[in-house]
């Protein structure tokens, strides 16, 4: 086996796709980041906990190319992360696919269900589900904060793991994603729009009273729809996962919070949305999680 790193293409420079860039340079991977638009810096700024818990910021120079820039280019791609919003990656891909090698290892580490899409989009490349409980969040487009060191787990096999650092992230194999996907889907179904509702970061859910009535009916609801879809395996004890992921990302803003508050629209069709949907094709009404859906609409219609 070659000792030779693979170049990698990360698509989506929000604050997953930055955490793992930042990460994969520290390991000495060639990495190329791919943005919406130009970046005033190659510099990116990471903020972390070290394992002495002191804080510790980082300057690392990150090679990009815009989606644009890709798109026009002969650049040829034969490993890509994609880590965009669900709602952005069906344009995204479409626009760079005639670069994607046709046998090509990409990488899919989203929240909610937008995954489920892609073979459609690439259906000779292959494609490997990542779930993932780390916590980020940007500051501004040149800097990101580690917030809670998590888990991510790959649904390959071992082997695969030889393409992917390891130095600084936590990685394991998966022999079934679907479950971890599950699993995800149910704790950003409880979690992520109630922290734009009470506008705080995901610790926060647990000091006000309010939220977490909020956070045992959702979770009533989403146990609901899982045992009717014979996912109740995937619930059990939902509640207290809900409360250690909260503990465990305390200091985290939510992917959904930084879209609300940066004028963004966000994943909630993929999150509560897609549940919602799965819950109305067997007649199950859902309406705390329909209620929190309707108040992201609302907020993103009044961000515009």
């Amino acid at each position: 086996m070659t000792d030779q790193k693979p170049s990698w293409y990360i698509l989506g420079a929000g604050a997953m796709g930055c955490l793992w860039a930042a990460y994969w340079r520290l390991s000495d991977f060639p990495i190329t980041l791919i943005t919406p638009t130009p970046r005033s810096s190659s510099f990116l700024e990471l903020a972390r906990r070290t394992s002495t818990n002191r804080e510790e910021t980082q300057r690392i120079k990150i090679r990009t190319i815009t989606l644009e820039e890709l798109a026009q280019s002969s650049l040829r791609i034969d490993h890509l992360l994609v880590a965009t919003k669900a709602q952005h990656t069906r344009d995204a891909i479409t626009k760079i696919k005639g670069n994607i090698a046709p046998q090509a290892t990409v990488l899919i580490l989203q929240n909610g269900m937008g995954s489920k899409e892609l073979p459609q989009l690439l259906p000779s490349q292959y494609l490997v589900t990542a779930i993932t409980t780390d916590g980020a969040y940007r500051t501004d487009k040149l800097s990101v904060v580690h917030a809670g060191k998590g888990h991510t787990h790959i649904g390959a096999d071992p082997h695969f793991l030889n393409l992917l650092p390891s130095d600084y992230l936590e990685l394991s194999s998966c022999t079934n994603i679907d479950f971890r996907q599950w699993e995800k889907l149910t704790l950003n179904c409880a979690i992520n729009g109630l922290t734009v509702i009470h506008h705080c970061k995901n610790g926060d859910l647990l000091k006000i009273p309010q939220a977490r009535k909020q956070l045992a009916a959702v979770c009533q609801e989403i146990a609901t729809i899982a045992d009717a879809l014979g996912l109740s395996f995937v619930v059990n004890g939902l509640i207290e996962q809900v409360e250690n992921t909260l503990k465990n990302t305390s200091d985290n803003y939510s992917s959904m919070y930084q879209d609300i508050n940066n004028g963004r629209t966000t994943e909630i069709d993929y999150i509560n949305g897609y549940l919602v949907a799965e819950a109305n094709k067997l007649g199950i009404s859902c309406p705390v999680n329909q209620a929190i859906i309707n108040d992201i609409k609302q907020r993103e219609r009044m961000a515009k």
